[in-house]
Formats: structure tokens, sequence, C-alpha cells
């Protein structure tokens, strides 16, 4: 590898494969690799990745985001490497619409609370990640701030879908529906959707 200039910024990868978004910090920079030092779930999980598993990256502000696909070359704990393309752009190549916009998600129950993580969104709902089983079906009160916006949208919503399995180091998946969600509130999130 070549030598990596020291960096900071913020960062996060999305799995090709899975479609699992994991929030990071990036530590240093070369011409064509990044070192990452990738932020734990709320229970402290990481995820573990195997050499080679491809990547889509998203380096940097909101308003200064650069793009660009890699391969995982190694993991020392919370640290991987990427071999990146030479090529950033400032447009999004993903396939998956929002799904480089991770972002925590606080949400409560009668029965429990927690923090989530965020890697979809759409104007009808979102996927979150969490680290503990949420049973389908289960009413939730969902509170968030989008990426570049600092008024908390606050909702009720359902868990129509969980996938993964307890115990899995990268955690479950749930899709979760709006209910009951302000107009304002709505449009907003439509709008983000459709940036």
């Amino acid at each position: 590898m070549k030598a990596l200039k020291e960096r900071q910024g913020s960062a996060d990868i999305r799995v090709k494969t899975t479609g699992q978004t994991w929030l990071g910090d990036l530590e240093a920079s070369g011409s064509s690799h990044i070192r990452l030092r990738l932020q734990p779930t709320e229970t402290g999980v990481l995820p573990r990745f195997a050499e080679g598993t491809s990547v889509d990256c998203a380096i940097g502000e909101e308003s200064s985001r650069v793009f660009s696909e890699g391969t995982v070359v190694k993991q020392e704990g919370s640290v991987i490497w990427l071999n990146v393309s030479k090529r950033w752009s400032r447009t999004e190549r993903r396939t998956s619409s929002r799904s480089s916009t991770a972002f925590p998600v606080e949400y409560h129950s009668t029965e429990f609370s927690g923090r989530a993580t965020c890697v979809d969104i759409g104007t009808g709902g979102f996927r979150l990640r969490v680290s503990h089983p949420i049973p389908k079906g289960s009413p939730l009160t969902v509170e968030f701030k989008l990426p570049g916006d600092d008024v908390p949208v606050r909702t009720e919503a359902v868990v129509l879908r969980v996938d993964g399995t307890e115990g899995f180091d990268s955690g479950m998946e749930i899709g979760v529906k709006f209910v009951r969600m302000r107009p304002a509130d709505g449009a907003k999130v439509a709008t983000y959707c459709h940036m």
C-alpha cells in the first residue's frame, strides 16, 4: 500500500451484497486507498468484513460529499483499509435510493426503547439496523433528524418486517412504516428523498 495522508472527516460505507450501511470516520487517504474507523452500534457491535468485500463509499459532509466504489483490503478491530477507485464523483451512483444516508434514530414503545441506525429512507418509512429483536407489528414512536436539518421529525410507526438473526455481529434490520406523520414532516421527508 502507498503511504496514506492523515485526514479527518465523516464517512459511510454500504456493503453491495447486503445493503448494510455503516458510519465511520476517515482517518487517512491516498491516491487509491483510504483508512476508516467504523463506529459501533449503541451496544458496541462492529461488522467483520472479509478481504475483497465490495462496498460503496461516501466521504465528507453533506455539502461536500464525494462517492466511490471500494474493496476491503484488511480490517483490524474497528479500523478498515479500502482500495478505492481513483475516480471520485460528487454524484451518488448507488443503486438503492438513499442507502448512504445512515443516521441515528431513537425509538420507543411501551415495552422497550433504544437507538437504531437508518439504512434506507423513503416517504412511507425506513429500514433500520437494530441490535436486538423488535417483533413484527410492534408500534413505535420514532424520532430522528434528517442529515442537514436540525429540527427533529417525531412520528408514530409500526414494524412491518424483521430481517436477520439475533446474535449476528451486524445486528438485525427492520422495515418500519410511518403512521400519523405530521404533514409538514411528511413533506420534509419527501423533499429529502427526492433531492
